[in-house]
């Protein structure tokens, strides 16, 4: 199985680093949803658009996004 952002071999649906990327912003969401009430997809987007936010996480972001996972 290969990670479907960077095509390197992984176990899970990510490699690790996508992976934990992917469970920081599954973490994260619960708290940016309790305070600005945001939707998983607008959630996304700021996310990726934040110049703070690390590549990996962009790339999942970006991952999410175009292939239909943005919506929750």
């Amino acid at each position: 199985m290969n990670c479907p952002v960077c095509g390197a071999s992984s176990r899970n649906r990510f490699c690790p680093v996508h992976e934990r990327a992917y469970q920081n912003l599954l973490a994260a969401y619960e708290a940016w949803h309790r305070a600005l009430e945001v939707s998983w997809r607008d959630y996304l987007e700021r996310v990726n658009a934040n110049s703070n936010s690390g590549i990996w996480v962009r790339d999942v972001c970006v991952f999410l996004l175009r292939n239909g996972t943005g919506d929750r």
